[in-house]
């Protein structure tokens, strides 16, 4: 690859490498002069202390390469655009890489020689040698440094790790058992010493520790152990009262004790239920309420949790958890009952398995019994004899062609969502044809598209927003305008309106090109009268002082609305939009959105049949659904869903 490439590489690092020697200075200017020495400094010429500081600087100077834009950073664009001709090309070789090797996020030292650790007391300044806890282990760790460590990291792990350490196998062995019983041998999984809670069966503890170190350390070997041990096989069922009033704790394990699952568990299995399940490993953390990823891979905001997640008791994550604690609350109920993303849940269930035994097969993993199906069969009996909606409801919840690309609040076509979408960068154009029906009765942006959750001052809301004013904003009504949250020039975090004073009229289909650029500064709007045909285009450019980092929030790419529910949403049709990166040229402006390229980025037209990428979120209640048979289906599949037979390990 590195033979096949070298000219086409080499013509990019000519065409970037200025840019890139100028954001490297700047990065280096920013330090102080001290520390702009240590990085001169040649590294056998360090001292210790010089050449951690002197390697941290340098990681900083090398950050600059990861983070270098050339879409922003590039001036003319002739070169921007041989640059990404360059990019094409070197794509075209991409069969002759190896695959990348695993990624491990790991700690390094500097080099072998470790600064020395001083501390301060009345009696004066003395060195302090690494050791363990004098407690635990009186005796000086042996240190063998090696040519690019101290080996202080592997004299710990290996005395962590040592076969006769009755303290770490304990708390290990411990913790997997907690994991399938929901408490330890010992309850306090924090605490295994004099302060803990003792082990209810201390040779129990110190058998599994023994099996583990004979095994190899091997946590799949005690996984085994403790799964096929009879006591875990026990059934949940009350076979004693009096064991029940003995031992009420079930300390002693007299029966298996029901647990629900964690936040995370039920999240998962509620998506695996609905077929849902997205089982892709590894890359960027997406939004839990957005994506179907597994639970792993979800963002985690210690200050602004999903809320599902955060109602089960999820950690907040900014303290170690050994033993969450698991409660029952009204908002637990109110959540899985009415939360959106429950409906569509349920919904989703409906539609995979349109049968009663079905939705028992698929939910609980057994077939029902015949007084289930019984009763099931009664309640979807009601549940579709219910009332006839209300006109407003009936026309709400009226079926709409998934083709005519119709966006309307509270239905099931709310919004659109993109599931995996390129990110379009700094410089970006949005091309869309549009009718709006109505704006916000308030102040509120009514969003054609989006990459936004709606905040303003973290780091993970970067992103913009494209959409209409409401009817009582102060730019006046029907503004076309863009919402951007990005760096400022002193890259702090900023949030700014970009209004293009160009109204719109309602029930007219306009044709808008949006050029959002980073590197101008500026946001080009042209809008098309598609009513009009004979009407001349209106054009505005706007001003911003964003300079970077739009694209670099967590939020995912939305049509007709914020990534996370809100009063933002659109009100009409959206027939056809694209987001590509790169300012899209004025002689690739049409309006005939049957000849739209993608361009490498995101494409929808309402005519086309709706591919896997995009998922309809909705606001609507299953009870609005138009087809009697469906709602019932969907709420039967809603309180599947709500069983404790789904919700809890027995």
């Amino acid at each position: 690859w590195e033979a096949a490439t070298a000219e086409l590489r080499a013509e990019r690092d000519k065409l970037t490498g200025p840019e890139l020697d100028k954001a490297v200075k700047r990065a280096y200017d920013r330090f102080t002069e001290d520390l702009r020495g240590m990085i001169d400094k040649p590294v056998p010429q360090r001292t210790a202390v010089e050449n951690i500081l002197g390697t941290m600087s340098n990681r900083q100077l090398e950050y600059e390469y990861e983070r270098f834009d050339p879409n922003k950073a590039l001036k003319t664009p002739e070169a921007k655009a041989r640059y990404r001709d360059i990019e094409a090309e070197l794509k075209k070789f991409d069969h002759l890489k190896p695959k990348p090797l695993m990624a491990a996020f790991i700690g390094t030292d500097a080099g072998p020689i470790a600064p020395v650790t001083k501390m301060k007391s009345k009696k004066g300044e003395r060195e302090v040698e690494p050791a363990y806890l004098t407690l635990v282990d009186p005796n000086a760790p042996k240190i063998s440094p090696l040519p690019n460590s101290t080996g202080r990291r592997t004299a710990l792990a290996d005395w962590i790790v040592r076969p006769d350490n009755q303290l770490s196998i304990r708390v290990i062995v411990n913790r997997v058992w907690q994991y399938h019983f929901g408490r330890g041998i010992a309850g306090t999984p924090n605490d295994l010493g004099h302060l803990g809670e003792r082990p209810t069966h201390p040779e129990l503890l110190d058998f599994l520790a023994q099996r583990f170190v004979a095994s190899g350390w091997k946590l799949k070997s005690l996984h085994r152990d403790i799964l096929l041990s009879a006591t875990y096989r026990q059934t949940a069922r009350h076979t004693s009262e009096q064991a029940l009033l003995v031992d009420p704790e079930n300390k002693f394990y007299w029966r298996h004790s029901p647990r629900r699952l964690d936040a995370e568990q039920a999240r998962d299995a509620i998506l695996a239920a609905t077929g849902e399940l997205d089982l892709k490993e590894g890359g960027p953390s997406v939004d839990a309420t957005t994506s179907n990823r597994r639970s792993i891979y979800t963002i985690k905001k210690r200050n602004n949790q999903n809320e599902l997640l955060r109602s089960l008791d999820a950690p907040p994550g900014f303290a170690s958890t050994a033993d969450r604690q698991r409660t029952s609350t009204p908002l637990q109920a109110l959540l899985f009952m009415n939360g959106d993303w429950m409906i569509q849940r349920a919904r989703k269930l409906a539609g995979a398995a349109p049968s009663v035994p079905e939705a028992w097969q698929t939910a609980l993993g057994r077939a029902p019994t015949a007084e289930e199906v019984n009763q099931a069969e009664e309640f979807m009996t009601l549940r579709s004899a219910g009332k006839a909606p209300t006109d407003r409801k009936a026309k709400a919840a009226a079926p709409i062609d998934l083709n005519a690309g119709v966006f309307h609040e509270n239905t099931p076509q709310e919004r659109l969502v993109v599931r995996e979408t390129p990110k379009e960068g700094d410089d970006f154009t949005i091309d869309a044809i549009i009718t709006p029906e109505s704006v916000d009765t308030g102040a509120s942006v009514r969003v054609i598209a989006s990459r936004w959750n709606g905040e303003k001052s973290s780091a993970d809301a970067h992103g913009w927003s494209l959409g209409l004013t409401g009817a009582k904003s102060a730019m006046k009504p029907r503004n076309l305008l863009v919402q951007l949250v990005g760096e400022d020039e002193n890259t702090d975090t900023t949030y700014e309106t970009v209004p293009s004073g160009i109204h719109l009229e309602l029930k007219r289909t306009y044709h808008i090109t949006v050029r959002v650029s980073c590197s101008e500064h500026n946001v080009t709007f042209i809008v098309r009268d598609l009513s009009q045909p004979d009407a001349k285009p209106q054009t505005a450019t706007t001003k911003h002082n964003v300079m970077a980092k739009l694209s670099y929030g967590q939020a995912g790419l939305v049509i007709g609305g914020l990534t996370k529910r809100s009063a933002h949403q659109f009100d009409g049709r959206i027939s056809a939009i694209r987001i590509i990166p790169g300012t899209l040229k004025e002689e690739s402006v049409n309006s005939e959105s049957a000849s739209w390229n993608p361009m490498g980025g995101t494409l929808y037209r309402a005519t086309d049949e709706l591919a896997k990428n995009f998922a309809w979120s909705g606001g609507a209640s299953n009870a609005e659904s138009a087809d009697p048979k469906a709602r019932a289906m969907a709420d039967l599949g809603h309180v599947l869903l709500n069983s404790n037979e789904f919700l809890y390990l027995h």
